[in-house]
């Protein structure tokens, strides 16, 4: 399982939330404790995902999903998207 934490996400419907991501398996698991909200993505439902440096030290991580666009903003943003590519096979 692979553990992302303190990751910026802009969701399908352009809503913000400080989040943790956790991939597992087949799933890609979107927590956010402070509003008690926690969505799953299959992986196989991401159709493309890109990285592009931004600021100092983060990186934006835009995923397409069958549902729409989740962008998220982080540190080591590379990581995510080759665990994602990874769990996709």
């Amino acid at each position: 399982m692979a553990k992302f934490k303190r990751v910026t996400e802009v969701d399908e419907d352009g809503e913000s939330r400080l989040v943790t991501l956790e991939l597992s398996g087949d799933s890609l698991y979107r927590i956010c404790k402070a509003q008690m909200w926690e969505a799953r993505v299959s992986v196989m439902a991401i159709v493309d995902v890109s990285v592009r440096r931004g600021g100092s030290a983060a990186d934006t991580v835009t995923a397409s999903t069958k549902h729409g666009t989740i962008e998220w903003t982080m540190k080591g943003g590379q990581d995510l998207v080759n665990a994602i590519e990874a769990a996709q096979g």
